[in-house]
């Protein structure tokens, strides 16, 4: 009875110390061009003060047309889960306009956006002196990879303009060049991906910041999972240790 007792008080010290455990995650820092953001857990950071932007929405008045701009990143090796988005641009209309905004992330083809991975509509946005600080809807985990992001406004060209996500001035290489695409010809663009800097020199980067979680993620462990699996493992020993008694 007593190497009973022993071994049980050991089995819920152990559960207990398992129950407290966290895995943490290994961390990947990236150098800031210019931080500005407010946000505490930083996975991937390109903002910069912009030269001006391109073109990013899709236009309910005019068909569901899309003037489309995107940038890459590199997700290292663990993974992300990104839960939030800095993306610097300007307003058509002067002020910041109360609608929602699309992001949509790509496989990369080549130097261009790919086949879309993950898509997440109707996010809210708030503005901080021309950083739209989006929340995303639903968290996107990326594994390791090469991946395009497109950050794209919602919003009638009659009632509220235009959203133009920055260009970086003279900003270094940065992976590949942003691209842009005018499937509809709105403005006469490329139909298909092509890089931004054709239409203008010095839009090689987009300005904007990933925030989230970086490598693996413990997997919750329910307390009632942890307290069911002690009382079977108890009701195991107990009965087993009964029947060494009775034999």
């Amino acid at each position: 009875m007593k190497k009973l007792t022993i071994f049980l008080f050991s089995l819920f010290t152990t559960f207990g110390l398992m129950a407290q455990l966290q895995i943490k995650a290994p961390s990947h820092s990236f150098p800031v061009i210019s931080g500005q953001s407010n946000r505490s857990i930083t996975l991937y950071d390109q903002l910069q003060i912009p030269t001006n932007g391109t073109a990013s929405q899709v236009f309910p008045d005019f068909s569901n047309c899309v003037l489309q701009t995107a940038d890459d990143f590199i997700v290292p090796a663990g993974g992300w889960t990104i839960t939030n988005i800095d993306a610097t641009g300007s307003w058509g209309a002067g002020s910041p306009q109360p609608y929602l905004f699309t992001v949509v992330f790509y496989a990369d083809a080549g130097g261009i956006p790919g086949a879309a991975v993950d898509s997440v509509i109707n996010n809210a946005y708030v503005d901080n002196g021309g950083v739209e600080s989006i929340t995303l809807n639903s968290s996107v985990i990326l594994p390791a990879g090469h991946y395009w992001i497109s950050v794209i406004v919602d919003m009638p060209f009659n009632s509220g303009g235009q959203w133009f996500w920055a260009a970086l001035s003279g900003a270094p290489t940065i992976n590949d060049f942003s691209v842009f695409q005018d499937p509809c010809n709105l403005v006469g663009g490329s139909p298909s991906w092509a890089q931004a800097s054709s239409i203008n020199s010095q839009y090689t980067q987009c300005s904007f910041a990933l925030y989230g979680i970086a490598g693996s993620q413990p997997v919750p462990v329910p307390n009632w999972a942890i307290i069911l699996g002690i009382m079977l493992i108890i009701v195991f020993m107990a009965l087993n240790y009964r029947r060494r008694r009775l034999a």
